[in-house]
């Protein structure tokens, strides 16, 4: 379990697959049609692409105001690894169907805590998004 956790509110809860675990390293899969927890706003901007909604999150965060509810993922197969004391955790997606790369995610995140049922950490909201042949690179989110 993967839970984005502020103020000692849970924020969001992911179950993962444990792929590996090193005692420092931890790399876990999450594919399509897992059921998690999000933040209903998230949920609600991604499922109408209404930015005003999602520039809310943070808001809500902060105020403590957010509501969670029922969210599958959806779309893209994720490698996740995180790593001891590290101020960040990396993502590989990919196509489920073929496995082609398409994605490398640098989240910003305060280091993982890991608890009897996971770890737990808070999303620093900034991530950068790298070209698979590490070709490019962008920022997203920086407006929040």
């Amino acid at each position: 379990m993967v839970r984005r956790v502020h103020a000692g509110k849970v924020w969001s809860a992911q179950p993962h697959r444990e792929i590996s675990d090193t005692g420092t390293v931890l790399e876990l899969g999450y594919w399509p049609g897992i059921r998690s927890l999000a933040p209903t706003t998230r949920a609600a901007a991604l499922r109408t692409g209404d930015d005003a909604i999602r520039k809310s999150g943070p808001q809500n965060l902060a105020a403590g105001t957010r509501d969670l509810g029922p969210w599958a993922w959806q779309h893209t197969v994720v490698r996740s690894r995180f790593e001891t004391g590290e101020w960040f955790s990396l993502h590989y997606f990919q196509e489920p169907r073929a496995g082609e790369p398409l994605r490398l995610y640098v989240n910003f995140e305060k280091p993982a805590v890991r608890t009897r049922i996971g770890i737990d950490t808070l999303d620093l909201l900034v991530d950068l998004v790298v070209e698979p042949d590490l070709s490019g690179y962008a920022f997203k989110d920086e407006d929040e």
